[in-house]
């Protein structure tokens, strides 16, 4: 059974497409059971989604971009 904070990295590596057919499995799973994830997948989301549309975020460069990725992976490993 997926824990919370597998899950949300589950969250996050399902954004963009890198898991696999089981790890869906046991995803939707643990967000059938557990609410606080299932919020925190919805604004995942969300904020994904206006990511990908705000205009800003064209004018990154790929390095800039990947600063911005690399950062929000090191502050939610501290959680």
């Amino acid at each position: 059974m997926m824990n919370c904070k597998q899950a949300t990295r589950a969250i996050e590596r399902e954004a963009e497409g890198k898991l696999s057919f089981w790890q869906r499995i046991q995803l939707r799973l643990h967000l059938f059971m557990c609410k606080p994830c299932m919020q925190f997948k919805t604004h995942w989301n969300t904020l994904t989604l206006l990511m990908k549309n705000h205009p800003v975020v064209d004018k990154l460069s790929p390095d800039d971009k990947q600063q911005i990725i690399d950062q929000i992976d090191k502050e939610t490993l501290k959680s």
